[in-house]
């Protein structure tokens, strides 16, 4: 039987927590700033939750328009940083 997780941010202290979605409970608590490596993130569709694993906020995803999203996941997936975008669309 293979343990299925997905990630949640805790509002209130604004750090990751990893759940089992088999009993429901939480697993872990992330001490460090980010998300986990490799889990799914709850409550977001998958592309913002790939855009959050490269450091991007929710709030910062919610705040683009289609033009700006398409474009950070094109250049993303050529392997352009996160701080590189920024600078490119005068962050």
């Amino acid at each position: 039987m293979t343990t299925k997780y997905v990630q949640l941010q805790n509002p209130c202290t604004k750090r990751w927590v990893k759940i089992d979605t088999q009993t429901g409970r939480i697993t872990a608590h992330k001490k460090s700033k980010g998300l986990y490596k490799n889990i799914k993130v709850e409550g977001v569709d998958e592309d913002t939750g790939n855009l959050m694993k490269y450091g991007y906020s929710k709030e910062e995803i919610e705040k683009m328009d289609d033009d700006e999203f398409v474009y950070t996941m094109v250049m993303l997936a050529d392997g352009m940083s996160k701080r590189g975008i920024d600078e490119e669309l005068g962050k």
